[in-house]
């Protein structure tokens, strides 16, 4: 026999303790141990996050991770303090950079709560 899914993930777990990147802990008197640290699915993880941070378009990066479903990408897709943060200075770079008259237009808009309508609305 090669390998099947228990020898590797047995594998794994003792060439990333080895390396630093995880341990064996002893769970009960008997001696069992449990491996905690790196998992393949941090890998899996780390690509989409960058994938994301490149601005490569959530649909291909679904594409490239395998994952159909909405729910389980945004599990994957992580967003911390850091990507909030971004996420605001772009938006208070957008709103400094803008035509001084479409942020008046809009500020009217809002105030009145209606919109402007136009040929073919």
């Amino acid at each position: 026999m090669v390998s099947d899914d228990t020898n590797l993930r047995k594998s794994r777990a003792k060439a990333c303790a080895a390396v630093g990147l995880g341990v064996h802990e002893l769970v009960d008197k008997a001696g069992n141990r449990r491996y905690t640290g790196f998992i393949i699915h941090d890998l899996r993880r780390s690509a989409i996050r960058n994938l994301v941070k490149a601005r490569v378009p959530e649909r291909v990066a679904m594409t490239l991770s395998g994952h159909k479903a909405r729910a389980v990408f945004d599990r994957y897709h992580i967003v911390d303090e850091a990507d909030v943060l971004a996420a605001m200075k772009r938006v208070v770079s957008a709103a400094e950079n803008a035509p001084k008259n479409l942020i008046q237009n809009s500020e009217k808009v809002s105030e009145s709560g209606s919109r402007r309508s136009f040929v073919g609305d």
